[in-house]
């Protein structure tokens, strides 16, 4: 019985490669997926800025005696309707993408994804 495990644990490499842990080279990268990846990111930045900016803080008051008031309650219907939540979800189906090109690479090369669980 301990041979049969031992010959189990030695055909399946667990994290081991004849590459280091690098980066995937240019020539495998999905480019369509970097750059949705890239537009995500960007969007939720500006989803965000407004809390960054202080402005998210401030009273109804405060907000209607600036000079741009008119602008800024355009722009913040703009934001909702157009950014706000709408690219948390792309990019997390971006992830799982990534999730499945790493699973298919790793059959590829014939190594075991191990997904990640309490179990040992």
């Amino acid at each position: 019985m301990a041979d049969e495990s031992k010959l189990q644990a030695e055909k399946i490499q667990l994290f081991e490669t004849n590459r280091p842990d690098t980066p995937v080279p240019q020539k495998e990268r999905i480019l369509y997926l970097d750059i949705l990846r890239g537009i995500a990111i960007l969007f939720i930045f500006l989803a965000n800025i407004k809390v960054f900016s202080g402005a998210y803080f401030m009273s109804d008051a405060e907000k209607l005696s600036m000079k741009t008031a008119t602008l800024d309650y355009v722009l913040r219907v703009l934001d909702f309707l157009l950014v706000d939540g709408k690219f948390y979800s792309v990019f997390s189906i971006l992830f799982g993408i990534g999730f499945a090109v790493q699973y298919q690479r790793m059959k590829k090369d014939d190594r075991v994804f191990v997904p990640f669980s309490g179990e040992e």
